[in-house]
């Protein structure tokens, strides 16, 4: 085991097996067709937990999981999105399919030649021409063109799987920000691609779906709320930060050695048990001798963390914020206010302004109303940073 700044599967996974052996079992169930999804702030181990699914997954018989990030795009259109999606889902069908050759070839060879290329398959004709249309980066021209393109990528691991005789599951990570990709003309494609896809979803019997999401407007518009399309689709999962004991299990396993009860607690204080930055503290702990782990090291490793990973971290979050929006969490972290009305006093604001955009930092997921009247940040790091480290020295 090592720790580890990039989502941990297999040896590196710590903890939650709870929900882990839920998700195996209910998945390769032969007479469930029931997903999940997972709902939680950013970096507290939606990702991790995915791709241990996937992990796991992998070594089930005629169980072919395909994991996928909508973050993991550059483009951010929707022709990159079906060409990547379908990728991933031939490549997770590879040795059922006996494919020699290597997935990311198929995006070089000429539309002419394409379909005799991907003949070397033994699937039906009519699999072959839709995985043509949907890798050879054609435009989008209509929304007919749209609606058809969508139907025949989210329907390819369902037909592969009806000719493999295999389950297909679905691994979306950060699914709402499909709303987010763009159409002809940079468009977004907004939310009625949500609505098709559960008309798609609606008529499997091969596939299952597991998504996560980060941001609480659009999970609500996804699966959330009663008027969403997903509502009472999913087996719906919160992900929360780690607990006292699943952040001893993590720092000890990967140390190799016992921690005193004072630095754990100042471990697990300092970082809120988000996985994330236990796993930053432990990589620093590495470098230190057992007798030499002290508070003050703890300090001064959670020190380097603000000024250093976490500097470029949050400056992108917070200046991709409006200009109101960062004045107000500048206020909330700088000045430890927490109530709207002691935010107006020092940002000189109405109290109607401070509302409304303590409603628009809910809804992407930056700050939580506590209880009433009371907003607190989600990631406490964040807060911190923003206090100790933005504009230090200015």
């Amino acid at each position: 085991m090592s720790f580890t700044l990039q989502p941990a599967c297999g040896s590196n996974f710590v903890n939650r097996e709870e929900i882990i052996n839920e998700m195996i079992e209910t998945l390769t169930h032969e007479n469930l067709l029931m997903g999940f999804a997972f709902v939680g702030s950013r970096r507290v181990g939606k990702t991790s937990l995915l791709r241990e699914v996937h992990y796991q997954l992998k070594a089930k018989d005629k169980i072919i999981p395909v994991y996928f990030s909508l973050w993991g795009l550059i483009e951010g259109t929707l022709d990159e999105f079906c060409r990547k999606l379908t990728l991933s889902i031939m490549e997770a069908y590879k040795q059922e399919l006996s494919l020699k050759y290597r997935l990311k070839d198929l995006v070089k060879v000429p539309a002419s030649k394409m379909l005799d290329f991907l003949k070397t398959i033994d699937v039906k004709i009519k699999i072959l021409e839709e995985i043509e249309f949907a890798i050879s980066s054609k435009r989008l021209e209509n929304k007919k063109d749209i609606s058809e393109t969508v139907e025949d990528v989210f329907l390819l691991g369902e037909r592969l799987a009806t000719e493999t005789k295999s389950r297909c599951i679905l691994l979306l990570d950060e699914f709402p920000s499909i709303t987010e990709l763009k159409v002809k003309n940079g468009k977004a494609i907004g939310e009625g691609i949500i609505r098709k896809i559960r008309t798609i979803h609606e008529s499997y019997t091969k596939t299952v779906c597991c998504i996560s999401g980060s941001i609480k407007k659009t999970m609500n518009t996804t699966l959330l709320s009663s008027a969403s399309p997903f509502y009472r689709q999913f087996i719906v999962k919160k992900i929360s930060p780690f607990k006292f004991e699943d952040t001893r299990l993590l720092l000890e396993r990967n140390l190799g050695f016992k921690l005193r009860e004072d630095v754990i607690s100042l471990i697990y204080n300092t970082t809120a048990g988000i996985p994330f930055y236990v796993q930053f503290i432990g990589r620093g702990l590495l470098k230190q001798k057992e007798q030499l782990i002290t508070p003050e090291v703890i300090s001064q490793i959670f020190n380097e963390l603000l000024r250093e990973e976490a500097n470029l971290l949050f400056k992108e979050e917070f200046y991709s914020l409006g200009t109101k929006e960062r004045e107000v969490l500048f206020y909330m972290a700088k000045e430890s206010v927490n109530k709207p009305s002691e935010i107006s006093r020092v940002t000189q604001e109405s109290l109607n302004v401070i509302s409304r955009y303590l409603d628009y930092l809910i809804n992407k997921g930056i700050i939580r109303r506590e209880e009433r009247g009371v907003y607190k940040f989600e990631d406490p790091i964040f807060e911190q940073w923003i206090a100790e480290v933005l504009y230090d020295g200015q």
